[in-house]
């Protein structure tokens, strides 16, 4: 019973990753599959070197009644942030008639900017030069990419919808006020903005630098509510503010014991605000090892469901949101923060006067400008709006930075491409809990039992040769991990059969090697073959005996010698960082001396301290929503 909770609540996580991979179907009746005939379209997309050549010659033939494009219909793929986006692209002999989304799995809210303009865009200006959506550019790379094949395969050359059209209009600058400006529109700037109306605030505006709610709270798995009528309503009604603290500040060690102890006490009745409020919470979401109690609750629909009802809840309440608005930098004066320096979607620069502002930015783990040498041994698997500038800004105007060295750290990733990992804890944690997979290092070692909590992985991880370890699997092993991978309803974790066969195939990023022989599927993922044969030699060794005498794993299976083996890289991952400004139990914004900055307030993840040196399983969306609460009802009561 225990392992099936524990199982579930695995695959519950997952089906509300980060990141996310699609296969491709077959091309259509009627249709061309163009995948793979354009060599270098993501070059393509960023270089537009020679075009002007190009659309003199598409221009002549035209002329000469030849025509751009062979009609049709084709298919065509990108590299999306995830995985392949297929297009399906619609052609007369002079025009791009119609662009379609055919398979995609980009991330919901994420990318949907991104599916629903780039195809409006390349037809509308008959071109492949159009702008990217903002945090969503590996999204629109992806669709241009695969445009680009299809127009290949009509038998034109991409270069030819290269040239932008120039925009002549000149950018203005123009100056705003309001009361309260709170900058980001992820979980904690959307709570602040609406808590501060309903605390009696006027004239509150947010601006958020993305054309979608997308940052980090929209793709969180669950958040904690201990102690909320939810909680009570599934019978738990042992927990108290108490025991929550408790818990906080065993998981994080050195915690801002101030900010915890208010977070423990309203972490319960925001998760209720939030459900008064529209918000869809209803299900339980796991029974992690670090809760005391069971007091981890989702969102139906995901944590991206809940900004779009907070969204709307703002500007129904009277509230404006502003989407597509980069702060740039805080406007200060005598000390004071007094607003803050923006750029619109068009190029436009905007100041805003606000008699308060509120930081709710996000943190930085897409910044590597910004990451600590201990953190750059970990692969970032989150958000491309984490890029730390609220930070940073906040730091120009005179605030204290802590816990910058410290993210929320997982293992089980897979590098998929340079610094950027997928998640793989579902389909090892299943493969090592029903099969004889055993983890080991370089050394050939194993260093632990492979079904401890994920934080004693990663710190077994993090002490390691290389900072990694490896999953070892017979057949058996191997295919319960890779049906797992394949069938995943997890964004972030879903790795196509064909996928994984690719990585066996290649040699290099991520490390997937195979073998009849032990020995040779070590030497080749760059582990001592010899002792890797050892140890699993003593682990058979072990299973027979009925006892692990080594790390006490409780789930014993014997590894089948005589068949195929099979070695998987298991890396460290992060996506959301901890470090970030200091601020009281008033989210003012502290200075080096301690004193509150004046005008300036924050919550969220670009507040440090809250979570210590480690943040507790659906810790960091209760954060960012509790202290985004708290948060505006206290600047409404300075404002109001």
């Amino acid at each position: 019973m225990e392992f099936r909770k524990r199982w579930m609540g695995l695959l519950l996580a997952a089906a509300l990753g980060i990141s996310c991979l699609a296969g491709c179907s077959q091309p259509a009746a009627g249709t061309t599959d163009a995948a793979g005939t354009n060599e270098s379209t993501a070059a393509v997309a960023n270089d537009a070197a020679g075009a002007d050549e190009s659309t003199a010659a598409a221009t002549s033939a035209a002329a000469e009644g030849e025509g751009m494009f062979t009609p049709g219909t084709y298919e065509g793929e990108g590299k999306g942030n995830n995985g392949p986006i297929k297009v399906s692209v619609t052609f007369t002999a002079d025009s791009i008639e119609k662009v379609e989304i055919v398979e995609h799995g980009e991330s919901a809210g994420i990318s949907d900017a991104a599916i629903e303009r780039i195809p409006q865009a390349i037809v509308e200006n008959q071109s492949l030069a159009v702008d990217t959506v903002s945090a969503a550019t590996n999204s629109s790379k992806g669709i241009i990419e695969a445009v680009s094949a299809c127009v290949t395969a009509a038998g034109a050359d991409p270069q030819a919808l290269m040239q932008k059209t120039q925009d002549t209009k000149e950018a203005t600058e123009r100056d705003e006020n309001c009361g309260i400006l709170v900058i980001g529109a992820g979980g904690a700037g959307l709570t602040a903005a609406l808590s501060a109306i309903q605390s009696g605030a006027g004239d509150v505006v947010v601006i958020e630098k993305q054309a979608m709610f997308a940052g980090a709270s929209s793709v969180a798995g669950g958040l904690a509510g201990g102690c909320s009528k939810l909680q009570r309503s599934f019978g738990i009604t042992e927990d108290t503010p108490e025991q929550i603290f408790a818990d906080l500040m065993k998981g994080g060690q050195a915690n801002q014991e101030d900010l915890v102890r208010l977070w423990a006490g309203e972490m319960g009745p925001t998760l209720d605000w939030l459900i008064e409020n529209g918000v869809p919470i209803e299900s339980q979401f796991s029974n992690f090892p670090e809760h005391t109690y069971q007091r981890s609750f989702m969102v139906t629909g995901g944590s991206g469901e809940m900004l779009k009802v907070l969204a709307e809840d703002v500007k129904a309440a009277g509230g404006r949101i502003d989407m597509e608005t980069k702060a740039t930098a805080l406007l200060t004066e005598d000390g004071a923060v007094t607003g803050a320096v923006a750029e619109d979607a068009q190029g436009n620069t905007v100041r805003y006067h606000a008699e308060k502002v509120v930081l709710a930015t996000g943190g930085f783990g897409a910044n590597t400008d910004m990451l600590s040498e201990d953190l750059s041994v970990a692969l970032f698997y989150g958000v491309a709006s984490s890029t730390g500038e609220g930070i940073l800004m906040a730091q120009e105007a005179g605030a204290e930075l802590c816990f910058m060295d410290y993210a929320k750290m997982y293992p089980t990733g897979i590098q998929v491409e340079e610094n950027y990992a997928r998640v793989a804890t579902v389909h090892t944690a299943l493969t090592t809990q029903t099969s004889g997979a055993i983890l080991v290092n370089r050394e050939g070692e194993r260093v632990l039992n492979e079904n401890l909590d994920f934080v004693s992985i990663k710190n077994a991880t993090k002490e390691q040769t290389d900072h990694l370890l490896f999953l070892v699997m017979d057949q058996n092993a191997y295919d319960i991990w890779s049906q797992s991978a394949n069938d995943s309803p997890s964004p972030s974790g879903r790795f196509t059969f064909e996928e994984q066969e690719a990585w066996f195939e290649a040699d290099g990023v991520p490390i997937f090697t195979r073998s009849e022989d032990i020995v040779e599927a070590a030497k080749a993922a760059g582990i001592d073959g010899e002792a890797l044969k050892a140890t699993v030699a003593e682990w058979n060794q072990m299973v027979k005996d009925g006892k692990d005498s080594r790390f006490g794993r409780e789930e014993l299976t014997a590894l089948e010698e005589g068949g195929a083996w099979y070695i998987i890289e298991e890396k460290l991952r992060f996506a959301t960082t901890l470090g970030g400004v200091t601020i009281n139990t008033g989210f003012e914004v502290l200075n080096g001396e301690g004193n509150a900055i004046p005008g300036l307030y924050a919550a969220g993840e670009c507040v440090g301290g809250a979570h210590g040196y480690e943040s507790m399983p659906t810790c960091m969306l209760s954060w960012a929503v509790t202290s985004g609460k708290l948060a505006g009802a206290a600047v409404a009561e300075v404002v109001k």
